[in-house]
């Protein structure tokens, strides 16, 4: 069992170095990974501006090499007319003499197209641009002592094809960058498509606010006009109901009279007859206005108006409740159309933003930035990676700059504040005044977002960063697991140990 134990705590020792070795390598092989590929970025930047300069090049060989065919092809034909007018004067001197020798046109003729064959051999179909040298023309003596020149200069067609090689690959290259620049205008294209897209669907919105306001406008005349009308009705049932109790009024007190003749003065209590008449006018009174409104009276007039009452309180708490959900649906749609017209307006004045400035300059200039916040170590140690590229995103997005232009950011902790410097790089025409501007002016969504712990996603270094920790916890987990393995062996040694002494 000592001897199982032992091997135990070996195998876990090895085990862990085995893992502590693994943390190692992954973390030298993600340094690594990162430094290939800063190295391929500028590898990538050097080779985009080394190719803008073989494509200047090539566009001025492309421009000289045409002016220098143009001269050649005119000093070429005004040689050859000059030499033919010369042989022309020495065939008369010729033919003055009396000599018959063929005709130096003939001769001429025949040389020009020998010269302008290819040749077939091997070495003469080498393309190689030899030294020109003038040589004076040598003389020769005629059939009858006569010199003339009768060597021409040879033409070398080996430079015209060599010239026209490199032509065709001037051509080649310049199609594959017309080719090139028509992908981009196809690029451009697009983008212009979308943005008339845009454009059309902000108008849209546009138009629609527009409605809506017609539409509130309207309904804002309607409910006026509503009121005005329940005003007048009211008005109108209010003297209805004037006239009908001057009505009953007149015929209660007729009626009062009529009984009071009749009765005699013995019979007859003015008292009494006061409430009586009160009391039945009050009640015919209320039992119509209760009609004139529509409803049925089957009992007691009061109860009937009291449940008329209580009916009309429960519309009332019903209709306010809606008046105050349509207002806040009116607020809302106004909102909606205020955040619309700021889009709108926001769009038209700085349409900068949907198209980054990128230059060819190399102009840099130093930034700094602060982010309030005490926790911010805590997003250090958990996630660099993603606080980085968090940065870059919300300096960029800013500035209206690409993310590759933001170049040598650094950040410190302080006691109540993330700081950061970095080197931005834009066109000269750019102030720092006004890029200073854009990023105070600048809400910063995405670092909020990591601060405040809703950005979970990790990747990369902050991946592998993770696993160490979890691999760390877990080691330290075997080494309590060992240590109370050891532990327990070694307790188990002693009282094996203690009864042997014993004897």
């Amino acid at each position: 069992s000592l001897q199982a134990s032992a091997d135990q705590g070996w195998m876990y020792v090895l085990l862990q170095e085995m893992r502590k070795s693994k943390d190692l390598d992954v973390a030298d092989v993600a340094l690594g990974y990162m430094e290939e590929i800063g190295t391929l970025h500028r590898e990538l930047e050097e080779l985009q501006r080394s190719q803008h300069k073989a494509v200047a090049i090539l566009e001025g060989c492309l421009s000289r090499a045409h002016g220098m065919q143009l001269q050649h092809e005119e000093q070429q034909s005004y040689f050859k007319e000059e030499l033919l007018l010369y042989l022309e004067d020495v065939e008369s001197a010729l033919e003055a003499l009396g000599t018959h020798k063929p005709s130096i046109k003939y001769l001429f003729n025949s040389h020009t197209r020998n010269v302008g064959k290819r040749p077939d051999s091997p070495a003469q179909e080498r393309r190689g641009l030899p030294q020109r040298t003038r040589a004076p023309p040598t003389t020769h003596l005629t059939g009858n002592g006569t010199p003339a020149q009768e060597s021409l200069t040879d033409i070398n067609d080996n430079d015209v094809i060599l010239l026209k090689d490199r032509l065709v690959e001037a051509i080649h290259d310049r199609e594959l960058i017309q080719e090139m620049f028509n992908r981009e205008q196809e690029r451009n294209q697009e983008m212009e498509k979308k943005k008339m897209a845009l454009s059309a669907s902000l108008e849209q919105e546009t138009e629609a606010r527009k409605k809506l306001e017609k539409m509130v406008v309207s309904l804002q005349g309607e409910i006026e006009r509503l009121t005005e009308a329940l005003r007048a009705v009211k008005c109108k049932k209010r003297e209805v109901w004037d006239r009908k109790r001057h009505n009953l009024e007149s015929s209660f007190s007729y009626e009062d009279s009529v009984i009071g003749h009749q009765g005699g003065s013995k019979n007859r209590d003015p008292l009494n007859g006061s409430e009586r008449l009160e009391g039945l006018s009050h009640e015919h009174w209320l039992a119509t206005i209760l009609e004139m409104e529509g409803i049925k009276v089957a009992g007691d007039p009061v109860t009937a108006l009291h449940d008329y009452i209580l009916h009309l309180r429960d519309k009332c708490a019903s209709t306010v409740s809606e008046r105050d959900a349509q207002a806040a649906e009116a607020r809302m749609l106004e909102n909606c159309l205020k955040s619309a017209a700021d889009a709108l307006e926001n769009a038209l004045i700085h349409d900068e933003r949907w198209k980054p400035r990128v230059t060819d300059s190399q102009h840099t200039t130093r930034h700094s930035k602060a982010f309030v916040g005490c926790d911010w170590g805590r997003v250090i140690s958990n996630s660099p990676g993603a606080l980085t590229r968090a940065i870059v995103h919300d300096v960029a997005a800013a500035c209206h700059l690409p993310e590759a232009y933001v170049l040598n950011m650094e950040y410190c902790n302080g006691d109540d504040a993330l700081y950061v410097t970095f080197d931005l790089r834009h066109d000269p025409s750019i102030t720092k005044n006004e890029l200073e501007r854009r990023l105070s002016e600048c809400n910063f969504h995405e670092i909020d977002k990591l601060y405040a712990g809703e950005d979970q996603s990790v990747d990369g270094v902050d991946e592998l960063r993770g696993e160490l920790q979890s691999s760390l916890e877990e080691i330290k987990q075997l080494r309590e697991a060992l240590e109370m393995i050891q532990a327990n062996a070694q307790g188990a040694c002693n009282s094996a140990s203690a009864p042997l002494l014993y004897r």
